[in-house]
């Protein structure tokens, strides 16, 4: 199971129908790198809570790079 699925169905078992809308914009090979060109527009919508869930795609390193990855 998807660690957002997992988070929203703890939030609901605390809070109920008050619990926070969990927004889960995660994405294949995003890294944090996106998640700051695009922190300005999340924080726009004035959220409660921001939740960075950083993943193997920042934290190990890669035999490609960047621009290598996205050649077919």
């Amino acid at each position: 199971m998807h660690l957002s699925y997992l988070i929203e169905l703890r939030m609901r078992e605390l809070w109920g129908a008050q619990s926070p809308i969990l927004v889960d914009r995660s994405m294949r090979s995003r890294t944090i790198r996106h998640v700051l060109r695009d922190w300005d527009e999340e924080l726009g919508k004035r959220p409660d809570l921001v939740m960075v869930h950083v993943g193997i795609t920042d934290c190990a390193p890669r035999v490609f790079s960047e621009p290598e990855r996205w050649v077919v």
